[in-house]
C-alpha cells in the first residue's frame, strides 16, 4: 500500500513503473485461478495497492445506434445505495459522458471544481460528496468490432489529495488490462477444457437469448465475419439465436451453443470436412473411429451391420479418404 501522503509525481516514474508491471502480473494470474464471481474485487483490491483510490465502479455493456446500455455494474468498496443514488442522476453524469466521448483516454474530475480538473455538475456533486468521490478517475474502453464497452472508475474522498497527471496515465494504460483479464477470467471459467492448447482456431462468446453479447474471446468477429462479411457487434446474427439456441452449421463456420443458466456459451470454429456428415454418419465414424466393430456399432445404433457398411462407405466418399486412420484424425480434430 502506498504510504499515507505518499503521491505519484512525475518524479516517481521509474517506481509507478515498477508497480504497474508487477500488477499486470498479479492480475493475469488472477485470471487464470479466480472464481469468476470474485474476480472484480480480488483484481481492484490489487490495484489499490499499487494506485491508491477509496473505491471504484466497474460496469459493461453494449454500444449501437442508440447509444451506451450498461448491462453488468460492480461497486468495489461503496454500499448498495451509492448504486441506487447514481441512477437518479445517471442523465447529469458528465464524466461518463466525457469519458464515452473519448474511449482510451481517462477523464480526471473533482467536485471542487474547474481547477482540479473536469468539474461535477452541480447535480452530481451531493451525490460525489455523500459516497467519498471527491477525485475520481474514469475511462472507458469500447470494442467497436463487437461493439462491448467496459469503464471503471478509481475514487478518492480526500479533498486534500487530487490524481496526479502519473496517476492518470497509471490508470488510463491499466483499464484495457483489467477488461482483458476480465473476459479472460470469465471465458476460462465457463470452458475449463479450451485452457489446453488447440491447433484449432476456436472463439468463445457469452450471450443472452437475445443474441446480444456480454462477453467475447479473440478471434471471434474475424471467424464471424467469415460467414457474415458484414457482421459487427453488439447483436449476434439471426441466425446463431432465432433457432433457440440450436447448433449452427455455415458454410464457413460451425456454432455450438451451451446453456449456461440464462446465458449462452457459443464456441466458433472454421467448418471442417466432417462437418458435411449428416448426425447419424457423423454417431457411426465417431463409433467406428473409436475403434468399434461393425456389430457392435449396430447394437448399439440398432441398425444392421449392413447399414453401418453402407454409412461408413459414404462418409468415405465425402470426406475423400481411405482408411480408418485418416477418418479418426479427422474425428478428433472435430
Amino acid at each position: 500500500m502506498i504510504e499515507s501522503g505518499e503521491r505519484l509525481g512525475v518524479e516517481e516514474w521509474p517506481r509507478a513503473l515498477d508497480r504497474f508491471g508487477k500488477l499486470l502480473i498479479s492480475l493475469y494470474r488472477l485470471a487464470a485461478s479466480a472464481p469468476a464471481s470474485k474476480f472484480q474485487e480480488l483484481a481492484l483490491e490489487e490495484a489499490r495497492q499499487a494506485l491508491e483510490f477509496d473505491s471504484a465502479f466497474w460496469a459493461a455493456g453494449t454500444i449501437d445506434a442508440a447509444g451506451p446500455k450498461i448491462h453488468t455494474v460492480f461497486a468495489f468498496r461503496q454500499p448498495p445505495e451509492m448504486m441506487e443514488s447514481w441512477e437518479k442522476l445517471k442523465h447529469h453524469d458528465n464524466v461518463l459522458k466525457k469519458a464515452l466521448a473519448q474511449p482510451g483516454q481517462t477523464v480526471r474530475a473533482t467536485a471542487l471544481g474547474p481547477e482540479g480538473g473536469e468539474p461535477f455538475v452541480p447535480e452530481v456533486v451531493a451525490h460525489a460528496r455523500q459516497y467519498g468521490m471527491e477525485h475520481i478517475l474514469g475511462t472507458v474502453v469500447v470494442n467497436l468490432e463487437i461493439g462491448l464497452l467496459e469503464g471503471a472508475g478509481f475514487y478518492r474522498a480526500d479533498k486534500r489529495r487530487p490524481f496526479t497527471d502519473v496517476e492518470l496515465q497509471f490508470k488510463q494504460n491499466l483499464l484495457p488490462h483489467l477488461v482483458e483479464a476480465w473476459s479472460i477470467n470469465r471465458l476460462a471459467s465457463v470452458t475449463p477444457e479450451r485452457r489446453q492448447a488447440s491447433p484449432m482456431r476456436i472463439a468463445t462468446a457469452i450471450c443472452d437469448r437475445s443474441g446480444v453479447l456480454f462477453s467475447a474471446g479473440p478471434d471471434l468477429a474475424a471467424l464471424l465475419q467469415l460467414e457474415w462479411p458484414g457482421w459487427h457487434g453488439p447483436l449476434l446474427p439471426a441466425e446463431l439465436w432465432a433457432k433457440g439456441g440450436a447448433r449452427h452449421v455455415g458454410a464457413q463456420i460451425v456454432v455450438s451453443v451451451e446453456e449456461i443458466n440464462d446465458l449462452w456459451l457459443l464456441r466458433v470454429r472454421q467448418r471442417l470436412p466432417i462437418d458435411q456428415l449428416s448426425p447419424r454418419e457423423l454417431d457411426v465414424a465417431r463409433r467406428f473411429a473409436e475403434g468399434r466393430s461393425y456389430h457392435e456399432i449396430a447394437g448399439t445404433m440398432y441398425i444392421s451391420p449392413a447399414t453401418v457398411r453402407n454409412h461408413l462407405k459414404n462418409i468415405y466418399a465425402k470426406l475423400g479418404i481411405r482408411d480408418k486412420a485418416a477418418l479418426a484424425n479427422l474425428v478428433r480434430r472435430n
